[in-house]
């Protein structure tokens, strides 16, 4: 397989507010796949939900692409599919209740260069950044969104973090799914809420501007930077992807 050259970096941080990390990363450039996951449920069952999405996502396109499976949503759908019937058994067994995770899910697809594809649940995010301008390529599933609310100081801090979908929560998995043209030179971000509520967008263009001419290392770690300067309430996840 000859993918699109994919440079990409992956990072979490813990935050300020936290005492665990639930967010986790994937990046496989060599399998066009790139993933955040951000979970919820307290005490381990958050850090379990979440690394679980990336883990079974790994292992379905590890598996799939080594013997030339290249049907990218099936492949999607049945890693989230797995992940989401793992979480509900792990809650039932264990006696928890809200053990589950968002995903927000990148592939690009050897076959055709000019796309990417794009599923998500929940709030975690994907970005294009291109010629100095970012574009939203996802829409939270969330309380705050379903309102059209970009500014969420009005409610109170329960519904503000509420999300309306996630995986292992219900029985069904419920993916939003786009498809979106690539170019070269384009950037997409990957990343969890612990960076959009503590960043606005045009913050986060900046950043990646002042420093992409590093690294993508230098820029992943000057918005994690930048985030818990202001304030750093959430764990951190961000995947960058640079397409050449």
């Amino acid at each position: 397989m000859a993918f699109l050259h994919l440079r990409s970096y992956a990072i979490t941080d813990i935050g300020k507010k936290r005492s665990c990390n639930e967010d986790s990363v994937l990046a496989l450039p060599g399998f066009g796949l790139f993933c955040v996951a951000d979970g919820m449920g307290g005490l381990k069952s958050g850090d379990l939900a979440s690394k679980c999405i990336t883990d079974f996502l790994r292992d379905v396109f590890e598996t799939a692409l080594r013997d030339e499976r290249r049907d990218l949503e099936s492949l999607v759908r049945t890693a989230l599919e797995r992940a989401n019937c793992f979480l509900l058994d792990f809650a039932r067994k264990n006696n928890i209740s809200g053990a589950g995770s968002t995903a927000v899910v990148l592939t690009f697809d050897p076959d055709d260069r000019s796309r990417a594809e794009v599923f998500h649940a929940g709030d975690s995010r994907a970005y294009r950044l291109r010629s100095d301008k970012i574009e939203q390529l996802t829409a939270d599933h969330s309380v705050a969104s379903i309102f059209n609310l970009r500014d969420t100081a009005s409610l109170s801090p329960f519904f503000r973090s509420l999300i309306t979908n996630a995986i292992g929560l219900d029985a069904t998995v419920e993916l939003d799914h786009s498809s979106v043209d690539v170019q070269t030179n384009d950037l997409f971000l990957l990343c969890s809420d612990g960076l959009t509520k503590m960043l606005k967008d045009d913050t986060i263009m900046g950043i990646v501007n002042d420093t992409n001419n590093d690294s993508l290392s230098e820029s992943a770690h000057a918005l994690v930077d930048a985030a818990n300067d202001a304030g750093g309430a959430d764990n951190i996840g961000v995947v960058l992807v640079e397409v050449s």
